[in-house]
């Protein structure tokens, strides 16, 4: 029997570790956001644009590097990659995003990239 003395029975194996504070509306509107992309409808973005995946995203992320220093996150996005789809006519996929405390940047197949800039 564990007696209250021994820090495993109250820690379990490895040190505690303190909870993710100021974090859980963040993850839910990503994880939201993702799990809407692999549904059956997608991700509407506005009446005009809409995101749509199979089962499964397959990222491969690295750190942006700008001109002297890191500069965000690259998240490519690889087979199978999510469909774009704008107002009925453009089809495409989308092969990355680049973020950045200045801009979004959307990676378009064959597509010129699309900016955003980040106001606030």
């Amino acid at each position: 029997m564990l007696t209250k003395k021994d820090n495993s029975a109250e820690f379990g194996l490895g040190p505690k570790i303190p909870p993710i504070e100021n974090a859980k509306d963040t993850i839910t509107e990503v994880l939201g956001k993702i799990n809407a992309v692999l549904g059956d409808e997608g991700l509407k973005l506005n009446k005009f644009v809409r995101i749509t995946g199979g089962d499964q995203l397959n990222l491969k992320i690295t750190q942006a590097v700008g001109d002297t220093s890191p500069s965000g996150v690259r998240i490519d996005l690889l087979e199978p990659q999510p469909r774009l789809n704008i107002l009925g006519w453009l089809k495409s996929r989308l092969t990355g995003v680049t973020v950045s405390s200045a801009e979004v940047v959307v990676h378009i197949d064959k597509f010129p990239d699309l900016h955003i800039e980040v106001a606030s």
